[in-house]
């Protein structure tokens, strides 16, 4: 209320699927105003091939950019989000994803850690950022969810659960669902523009 919906940051792995994507674009962009990032950027100097291997390695950065979540558009890049949040201009900082301390520049000193802000983390396996965060939310693996992801090539590809979540996690959506419940209002991943919505 005093900071107003700039001092709220969320960042999203591209990893995350076209639902979650969606839910998150809903909630915290045209619902709350927040500030949301999507990262890491590829790598440039990584390997490439004609066939399979990419430079992103991230299976659903298309996706996520065809449900409204492009850095540099509708998203911005991860860099400037962790500048704020290390400077306290974003004061809570809800990270959707794992693998976290593997995303970052190890040869740099951290932006994520050590700040006064309020850390809010929803993954799938445990790390050593945990013990930074005030909330940790457990999200299913990818694995242990619905969804669809788009490949390099824009062909859109459903997957079904190989098994069903570990203890009290959840699929992701379903965590943004219940969240967007408390907070009041309709619940995100229903509305006519989605994906969803414009597919017969």
């Amino acid at each position: 209320d005093r900071a107003g919906p700039a001092s709220v940051g969320v960042w999203v792995r591209p990893s995350v699927s076209c639902e979650t994507a969606r839910r998150v674009r809903e909630l915290f962009v045209e619902r709350l105003g927040a500030r949301v990032a999507v990262g890491p950027a590829p790598d440039p100097s990584d390997m490439e091939d004609d066939l399979l291997i990419r430079r992103d390695r991230y299976p659903n950065r298309r996706g996520l950019a065809e449900e409204g979540l492009e850095a540099g558009r509708t998203a911005e890049p991860l860099e400037p989000l962790l500048q704020a949040w290390a400077r306290g201009e974003v004061g809570l900082l809800y990270v959707i994803g794992d693998d976290v301390p593997r995303l970052l520049d190890p040869a740099r000193p951290t932006l994520l850690f050590g700040t006064d802000g309020t850390l809010i983390l929803q993954k799938s396996t445990a790390g050593p950022e945990d013990v930074w965060a005030r909330i940790v939310l457990p999200a299913a693996h990818p694995w242990e969810e619905q969804g669809t992801w788009v490949n390099f090539q824009g062909t859109r590809q459903a997957a079904e659960a190989v098994t069903a979540p570990l203890g009290e996690s959840r699929a992701a959506a379903a965590v943004l669902d219940e969240l967007a419940a408390l907070l009041g209002g309709p619940r995100p991943g229903r509305g006519r523009g989605s994906a969803a919505g414009r597919r017969s």
